[in-house]
């Protein structure tokens, strides 16, 4: 998923959002944004465009997996409606993502799964 104001002029991209239905549910499984291109707003551009990409799945919220000690992550997400909620709340898909995400990723004990739940207004902010 690429927002309109993630590519440069000549349409190269500056980050990205990919996104899955693990347990059929929204889950925003990356976002990115090229350092140099940070501090412009680009990453809430995504993730407002990812909310609404849930809320086109007839979803009413957006799960997500992040690093809880890193200021750009789960703060970012913590500003933006996103609540920390134990793992234990998350299907068995999504548990099993976890369960990889700390497998292959470094410092598992600070990840930390996060989600919004929205109604009909699917602003991130």
């Amino acid at each position: 998923l690429l927002a309109r104001e993630t590519v440069t002029p000549a349409q190269q991209p500056v980050g990205f959002a990919a996104l899955a239905l693990p347990d059929g549910k929204p889950y925003l499984e990356q976002l990115s944004v090229r350092p140099a291109q940070g501090r412009r707003g680009l990453g809430g551009a995504l993730l407002e465009r990812a909310c609404r990409w849930a809320a086109a799945q007839t979803a009413s919220e957006l799960w997500l997996a992040t690093y809880a000690h890193l200021p750009w992550n789960a703060p970012f997400y913590e500003r933006r409606g996103f609540r920390q909620v134990p793992e234990a709340s998350c299907g068995p898909e999504l548990r099993a993502l976890i369960a990889e995400h700390k497998r292959v990723l470094p410092q598992p004990e600070q990840r930390v799964v996060m989600l919004q739940r929205f109604g009909a207004a699917t602003s991130s902010r």
